[in-house]
């Protein structure tokens, strides 16, 4: 992804959802004792530092896979298990003295409770605004931040937004300054900010670590200063059958990393502790333009909200501005009766929204149906129950000359009956045996998805689909995606995702390379819409081998690439350049029989089609790169 540095040219020399840290200039500290023994810095980049200080825990020797944890109370199964989790490493607890003033002084830990090197920049205001126009939603981002101390410091925020977010402004205010950012490669961008901040400017730098992880770094901030970044972002929306929903994310959960990978500080982001709520006023408004349609079903799960609406448009804001950074805002509404096919063009760039209609196929065939369930420790508490639920009931749905498959999952593989494709005879004491399946270990996902190909192969002669039941938060994306992409199996693979601030990005993607869908769903709210239309399309597609044919308007760089199948009451999402006028004509199959369609584009002046369709262009590139070098 590219970067958008800047820098200004001055006369002077939560579970949160955000991670601050302040910088000093680089100082030696001293060895770190703990009781004779010095302790390897190394090793102490192995544990986040809120986590060795929640748990008053340090990490004293490292053998293979085991890590040597010296511990004030090595009875702290919560905190071996945590630390686990987030290491990959097997914990041997030892007991030591509890006496941290060493470990407290050597990170700086009474000067401040958030995690950081020396000193915090306090974030005093995240706002967000939202319009929302069909299927697109514009956008605007505002951090507001104060350096209390009386320090020049360089600070990092990292933070998430949207996986489909194009970011295409990124500005920071001084006063009444403002510094407009500029589009870099990567490595120039860097060298940019560097300068400008070795220089004494004032300085920021705007990177996306992951598809859904960005990382702003703002570079000598004076004593008692207040700035603001601000970034603007489009997006499509995801919509299932009639509902459209906006979701903003306020939170970076921790993500498993496997023994496997050896650069973990390269895909885990950093995490603030468990509980700990960002500082700062949060604000969130969307203006939704329904253009005089009827606007129902408006909800929002985990937020209470405000609305006021008119003819034309709907403004839905926060009831309370001290609400704690999380749990993702979720915004779901429904404009109309029903969904319709929706052609955009700006007169270089369309984006065709496509419903298919809410029936089942004309014929599904008996199918083999697989159910992987995530028992890994973040599933933890409700969301495990809710998973175990919706497990139960996707089986339930099957019938008669099915056949299933079931395993459970952390760093472990468990299946039932030996993981051989069983007949419905057996579903009861196939759910029996589910109900006693409880969260631990990690989340180690690539042995799941190597048993479901190695049975995909050894059953290829009926209908194969997987619907894999988890949260979502790996750290190993790039790796499950390679594996997947070089597999090119014919099995079907859903998602379902269960948590209050799920890993979006990555169940979109799995299931966007096995072709199937992904449902989102939040611990305790009702799963029934959810799993009814996830039993509906296990059976198969509605409409297979789509493709876009000119029809007068000369369309090129179809995306996504493939097109996706559709399933039914399913919307999707393709965008696109055209240089000509007149229609699109889509076509495809439906079972054994051929179809086709035509569309008329809708003029419409709206800069977010352009930015919508680079962005997925710089996502389809990125993919092939990552095919071509596993």
């Amino acid at each position: 992804m590219q970067e958008l540095p800047l820098f200004e040219e001055s006369s002077q020399g939560n579970q949160g959802s955000v991670l601050l840290l302040g910088r000093k200039l680089p100082q030696a500290r001293p060895a770190l004792q703990v009781g004779s023994r010095e302790v390897d810095e190394d090793l102490l980049r192995l544990i986040p530092e809120h986590l060795a200080q929640r748990y008053k825990c340090i990490p004293l020797v490292q053998r293979d896979n085991v890590l040597v944890l010296g511990m004030v109370d090595p009875n702290n199964v919560i905190a071996i298990d945590d630390i686990r989790l987030i290491t990959g490493y097997d914990i041997e607890p030892v007991q030591i003295e509890d006496d941290f003033a060493g470990l407290s002084a050597y990170f700086g830990w009474q000067q401040t409770q958030l995690p950081s090197h020396d000193c915090v920049l306090s974030m005093t205001a995240l706002a967000v605004s939202a319009k929302i126009v069909g299927p697109v939603a514009n956008v605007k981002v505002r951090q507001t931040f104060h350096n209390p101390l009386p320090d020049m410091l360089e600070a990092v925020y990292i933070f998430p937004l949207s996986p489909r977010a194009a970011v295409h402004q990124f500005r920071l205010q001084i006063g009444d300054r403002v510094i407009e950012g500029d589009i870099q490669e990567k490595q120039a961008a860097r060298q940019t900010y560097e300068l400008g901040r070795k220089a004494g400017h004032r300085a920021a730098l705007l990177e996306q670590q992951r598809d859904n992880v960005f990382t702003a770094t703002i570079g000598n901030v004076p004593p008692g200063e207040t700035l603001t970044l601000e970034l603007c972002y489009a997006e499509r929306l995801e919509m299932d059958e009639t509902d459209t929903m906006f979701r903003f994310p306020l939170v970076i959960a921790p993500r498993y990393c496997p023994k496997s990978v050896s650069d973990v500080s390269a895909i885990s982001p950093p995490l603030l502790p468990p509980g700990l709520r960002a500082p700062g006023a949060l604000s969130i408004e969307v203006e939704i333009d329904h253009g005089g349609v009827h606007l129902s079903r408006l909800t929002s799960t985990q937020h209470a909200f405000s609305t006021a609406i008119d003819k034309n448009r709907a403004l839905i804001s926060l009831a309370r501005t001290d609400e704690a950074m999380n749990r993702d805002f979720l915004l779901r509404y429904r404009v109309g009766e029903s969904a319709s096919n929706l052609l955009m063009s700006d007169g270089e760039y369309f984006l065709l929204s496509l419903t298919p209609p809410a029936e089942a196929p004309s014929s599904i065939p008996p199918r083999d149906v697989v159910l992987i369930l995530d028992r890994s420790g973040s599933m933890r508490g409700l969301k495990m129950s809710s998973a175990r639920r919706a497990a139960q009931d996707v089986l339930a749905k099957l019938r008669a000359h099915d056949r299933f498959a079931l395993m459970v999952f952390d760093d472990r593989l468990e299946t039932f009956q030996n993981g051989d494709l069983r007949p419905l005879s057996e579903l009861g004491a196939a759910l029996a045996w589910l109900e006693k399946v409880d969260a631990r270990g990690g989340t180690e996902i690539m042995g799941p998805m190597r048993w479901l190909m190695e049975l995909s192969r050894r059953h290829g002669e009926r209908f194969l689909c997987a619907v894999l039941v988890t949260d979502g938060q790996v750290g190993n994306e790039a790796e499950i995606y390679g594996y997947l992409q070089r597999q090119n199996s014919t099995a079907r693979l859903f998602t379902l995702g269960v948590d209050s601030a799920v890993n979006e990005s990555f169940l979109r993607q799995v299931a966007h390379i096995g072709r199937g869908t992904c449902e989102l769903v939040e611990p305790g709210v009702p799963l029934e819409s959810a799993l009814d239309r996830l039993a509906r399309e296990i059976g198969c597609p509605l409409f297979t081998d789509m493709e876009i044919v000119d029809a007068g308007l000369q369309p090129s760089d179809v995306l996504p690439e493939p097109l996706p199948d559709m399933y039914a009451a399913r919307p999707v999402t393709i965008l696109g350049r055209h240089q000509g006028q007149g229609e699109l004509l889509l076509r495809g199959r439906r079972g054994s029989q051929q179809f086709s369609a035509k569309l008329t584009p809708q003029t419409c002046v709206n800069p977010a089609l352009a930015v919508l369709w680079a962005r997925q262009k710089i996502q389809t590139l990125q993919d092939r790169l990552a095919l071509r070098d596993p």
